[in-house]
């Protein structure tokens, strides 16, 4: 009885190189690159959702505070 695991499964752990096939496209890149390239994007898409919900919705959070103050004002 062995005292390690033996993985079986050579397509995924060898020998030699590993013959796993990228299939989407930050995978397909080097790791680095492929990394910052993804946290690129993800973050030009937050800052545009962020956008997008701040001036095409109207800030929901100002409106409420607004209607509130225009209902009471300041004495």
């Amino acid at each position: 009885m062995e005292a390690r695991i033996i993985n079986k499964d050579r397509r995924l752990y060898g020998p030699g190189p590993v013959k796993r096939v990228p299939k989407h496209y930050y995978s397909k890149m080097p790791p680095l690159r492929g990394f910052s390239l993804c946290a690129t994007h993800a973050m030009v898409l937050g800052f545009v959702g962020a956008l997008s919900y701040k001036f095409f919705m109207a800030d929901p959070d100002t409106r409420a505070i607004e209607e509130y103050y225009k209902e009471n004002p300041p004495k």
